[in-house]
C-alpha cells in the first residue's frame, strides 16, 4: 500500500511541475545601455571673468597686457572617467594678426584676450586637441586665467568674449 501511495503522489508531483503552458510564445525583454563617466560641477553653468574699467594708458605699447583675473571651474567629482579634455570655442583674433588670442567684440579696438591655465600654459581659440585634466572623484579646481593684451590703437569701448567651454569626458 505504501508503494501506491507513494507512487500517486510521485505523479501528483511530477503532474503538478509541468509548465501549464508548454506550447505558448516566448519573448525576451532584452536590457540594452551604456553606462558613460561623467563629471559633475559646483557653479552655475557661467563662469565671469570682471575685467573692470581698464585705461588705455595701462598698456601703452603693442604687447601690453592687463593683470590676469583668475576664476575656476569646479567639479563636484568625476566618476568613471580617466580624463577631461576641455576645447574654448569662439571668435580669435586671427583677422588681426594674432590667432592665437580671443577676439574682443563689443566696440572696442586694439585689444584682445588672452587665456592661460593657472598654470600657466596656453589656452588657444579652437584648438579642437583641447586642455587634458585629470580628473578627481572628489571634485577639483581647474583654473584659468584671462587677460587683455594691446594688438593695436586702442579706442575705447567694451572689449568682452563668449568663450564657449567644451568638456568631454574619456
Amino acid at each position: 500500500m505504501n508503494y501506491l501511495i507513494s507512487g500517486i503522489a510521485t505523479f501528483a508531483l511530477a503532474l503538478f511541475t509541468l509548465p501549464l503552458h508548454a506550447d505558448a510564445d516566448r519573448i525576451e525583454a532584452q536590457v540594452r545601455g551604456n553606462l558613460l563617466g561623467s563629471c559633475g560641477f559646483d557653479q552655475g553653468r557661467d563662469v565671469i571673468y570682471s575685467m573692470g574699467d581698464v585705461r588705455a594708458l595701462d598698456m601703452p605699447s603693442v604687447g601690453s597686457p592687463t593683470e590676469w583675473v583668475e576664476r575656476s571651474i569646479v567639479t563636484s567629482g568625476c566618476f568613471g572617467v580617466e580624463r577631461i579634455i576641455m576645447t574654448f570655442n569662439a571668435a580669435s583674433a586671427n583677422a588681426d594678426g594674432h590667432p592665437e588670442l580671443f577676439y574682443a567684440s563689443g566696440g572696442s579696438g586694439g585689444v584682445a584676450i588672452e587665456a592661460q591655465t593657472a598654470g600657466g600654459t596656453a589656452i588657444f581659440p579652437n584648438d579642437q586637441n583641447g586642455l587634458v585634466w585629470k580628473p578627481s572623484e572628489d571634485g577639483d579646481s581647474y583654473g584659468v586665467r584671462i587677460r587683455y593684451v594691446r594688438i593695436g590703437d586702442i579706442k575705447a569701448g567694451e572689449a568682452n568674449a563668449c568663450i564657449v567651454v567644451i568638456m568631454r569626458f574619456e
